[in-house]
This record gives C-alpha cells, sequence and structure tokens, in this order.
C-alpha cells in the first residue's frame, strides 16, 4: 500500500503537507538500492565479490515478490478494494508501469521501519529517520510513545554519549549478506552468508496469526505495508 501511495503521491505532490511533498520528489529523484535492480551481470560479478553464491536466488526472490505485489494490487485490489477505497490511486495511467512500481517498491523495502508493538507489528515510514546509516548495535534504539489522547510518535534514542561531529547511526539488524544486498544494497564484514532467510516464510508465519476474513482478502500477497 506504501508503493502505492507513493507513486500517486508523486504526482500530487500539491496536494500533501510541504514536509512530506518534499520527502515524495526526493524519493522520486532516487535510484532503488536493491542490487535486485542491477543487470544479471553485476549481480554474479557482486556474488563473487562478497562471496556468496545466494545472493542470485535472493534477487529472484525479491523480483518475483515484486511482480506479484504488482498483480495483487493493480490487477486483482485495483479492481475490488483499493480502487473502490482510494479511486485517486488510480486517476494516472502512468501508475501501472512496472518499472516505476518495482522502483518504489525497493526504496519502500530499504526505508519502512518494522517495531513490536504489544503482541503485533508495526511497520510505517518515518521520513528523515531512514537517513540514519547503518551502524554497530546498541549506539540507539527506537521506540513508540505516546504524545497526546490517540497519537503515538517514533523516537529513537541515543544509548551512548556522541562527541561532536560523530556520525550517529542505528543498528539495521542482523542481516544476511544477500539479504542485505537485497534489502538495502550494502553489505559490510560483519555480515555471514545466507542465513536462509525468505521472505515468503516469513510472511506465511505472519499469515498464520491473522484473522481468517484478512487471510482470505490477502492470501498469495506480501507483507500489507509493501
Amino acid at each position: 500500500m506504501l508503493v502505492v501511495f507513493l507513486l500517486w503521491a508523486e504526482s500530487h505532490t500539491q496536494d500533501l503537507p510541504p514536509l512530506l511533498s518534499r520527502y515524495v520528489a526526493m524519493l522520486a529523484e532516487m535510484d532503488s538500492p536493491s542490487v535486485a535492480s542491477w543487470p544479471d551481470a553485476a549481480i554474479a560479478a557482486k556474488a563473487v565479490e562478497v562471496a556468496d553464491p545466494s545472493l542470485m536466488a535472493y534477487v529472484e526472490r525479491a523480483r518475483n515478490a515484486t511482480s506479484q505485489s504488482f498483480l495483487n494490487y493493480f490487477s486483482r485490489h485495483g479492481q475490488h478494494s483499493l480502487s473502490t477505497k482510494y479511486p485517486a490511486l488510480f486517476e494516472d495511467t502512468d501508475l501501472l508501469g512496472r518499472a516505476r512500481f518495482a522502483k518504489y517498491r525497493y526504496l519502500v523495502r530499504s526505508r519502512f521501519w518494522r517495531l513490536k508493538l504489544g503482541a503485533g507489528w508495526m511497520s510505517f515510514m518515518a521520513p528523515g529517520m531512514d537517513f540514519f546509516n547503518h551502524g554497530e548495535p546498541g549506539t540507539t534504539s527506537l521506540g513508540i510513545e505516546a504524545t497526546g489522547p490517540g497519537l503515538r510518535s517514533v523516537v529513537l534514542r541515543a544509548d551512548k554519549e556522541f562527541g561532536v561531529g560523530e556520525e550517529v547511526t542505528f543498528y539495521y539488524g542482523g542481516h544476511c549478506i544477500a539479504d542485505s544486498l537485497v534489502e538495502y544494497g550494502f553489505s559490510t564484514p560483519e555480515l555471514q552468508g545466507c542465513c536462509g532467510c525468505s521472505g515468503a516464510r516469513i510472511w506465511a508465519a505472519l499469515m498464520s496469526r491473522l484473522p481468517q476474513e484478512f487471510r482470505s482478502e490477502h492470501e498469495g500477497g506480501e507483507e500489507p505495508s509493501n
């Protein structure tokens, strides 16, 4: 859903609050960070460089998931719930461009946050906070705070003393090499080889905990946030 919203917002920035409008305009100018957007030859060379032969398989999963998401939103949901609830999202026929959809999906994957909230999880985007680079664990922490009746804010706290001019970073999580390259477009020396991560497996586990009504509507799709 975030991908569809950003595609629509790109052509309707005048309808958005100023800060969000500038953020969407910035995303529109960015290239996808994911190696899934690279040519196959470049991916193969990167796999050799990082010594992780699982990279191409991860890329194929990401590409297949993107194609499935496109079909879900524009072929199935586009004829039912989304087009009925959010008709403005489908005003621009150019939204049906698969390349643009893929670009925004990879951008969202690299920039959206997931945070445990009670017994479940919350997925969201936090413009500005998503510019923090990956760093060592234990330097900062993310949380949700109540800021008023029915209102909540995302808060990033420093968990160590930072010196003047020292970069504040955020730990992205214990991804394996291929997963990090597909999600964020980079790998670091401490990352390990294939850890068996699978978006499809994570989605299946999530779906098993959701009500039957939701499963019936979204079966075969991806995480609702995407």
